[in-house]
């Protein structure tokens, strides 16, 4: 008989890279896509419970499609509270981000005056509850609405190569210097 408990899970899941803030990593870009829902739809409901709103900020990033296509799906993530969200679009204008109101905020049900297309201004006291942003091949990201959100998400599925978040990392801490414990949420997928 064996003197401790039966591993079910495998050690062989790669360490994750030491980054400023808390770090979910796993193999799986689906179970890293649920994380990150799951923890957002819990932010929200906090939110709405204590201040009756929730707002959050967006990347219209194609790399996050997916993601928002499982907002549509996934019966965990169906109950948001989209009447009480407003959804700030990070990418300027409407049209710029077209796609991402066909395939999510028209059927999410978002109404459309809590949809605020633009730049978020945080010199000008504008804040959101959280924003989503996705770290891009090479370590690029959209960094609009970062010093807005109390809380950030990072989303980097398929990470090919560490220096990609490394990059990442120094541009936010270039942005925001070292952020506050708890705003920095990292949701990667390691090989």
């Amino acid at each position: 008989m064996s003197d401790g408990p039966i591993g079910l899970e495998s050690d062989d899941q790669p360490e994750p890279p030491p980054l400023p803030g808390r770090v979910v990593a796993v193999g799986d870009e689906e179970a890293v896509a649920g994380r990150l829902l799951g923890d957002l739809l819990t932010e929200a409901n906090d939110a709405v419970g204590e201040v009756h709103r929730f707002d959050l900020a967006i990347s219209g990033s194609r790399l996050l499609e997916p993601l928002w296509r499982r907002f549509m799906v996934d019966p965990d993530v169906r109950g948001f509270p989209w009447g009480a969200t407003h959804l700030w679009l990070l990418d300027g204008d409407l049209k710029d981000s077209a796609w991402l109101q066909e395939a999510f905020v028209w059927p999410a049900g978002v109404p459309v005056d809590h949809v605020h297309p633009g730049r978020l201004r945080p010199e000008e006291g504008q804040k959101v509850h959280a924003s989503v942003h996705v770290v891009e091949p090479g370590g690029r990201m959209d960094t609009q609405g970062l010093g807005a959100a109390d809380r950030a998400y990072l989303f980097k599925p398929a990470v090919a190569s560490l220096a990609s978040l490394e990059q990442a990392a120094d541009v936010i801490a270039a942005l925001q210097g070292s952020p506050a414990p708890g705003t920095l949420r990292w949701y990667l997928t390691l090989p």
